[in-house]
């Protein structure tokens, strides 16, 4: 799939049908649209790095319950950073990622806090 139709795929998806596990190791959920995303970009990696920080982060001590994620690649040098805010500007942490493949320039994903100890990882458009 080039870059282009994956922006036109993730451009449709607007609410969604289903909850699906993202991980055996976490109990945070994709949507249809991140699931795409996951599937389409090989970017599973990305959600187990926004679960690890939200599930395993000792250096946040209670997450807000709506959380921005922006992915952003330097394509020519294959490298990123993930931002993660608070949804009102407020940074929560950054991480810089040496080595990416990601097709994209850039991708924001929200997640949104479903029970005490679970988000829901969506695209902004299924909001």
């Amino acid at each position: 799939m080039t870059k282009q139709e994956l922006l036109n795929n993730l451009n449709q998806f607007t609410g969604t049908g289903s909850w699906i596990k993202s991980s055996p190791l976490s109990p945070n959920l994709l949507t249809d649209g991140t699931k795409f995303l996951a599937e389409n970009a090989g970017a599973y990696w990305l959600f187990d790095m926004i679960n690890s920080y939200i599930d395993f982060s000792e250096t946040v001590k209670e997450w807000p319950n709506f959380i921005v994620s922006k992915l952003s690649v330097d394509l020519e040098k294959e490298t990123a950073d993930l931002t993660m805010t608070d949804g009102n500007g407020e940074t929560i942490l950054t991480h810089h990622i040496h080595y990416t493949d990601f097709p994209l320039d850039e991708v924001t994903i929200w997640s949104e806090k479903a029970e005490p100890s679970m988000y829901v990882h969506l695209l902004p458009s299924e909001h």
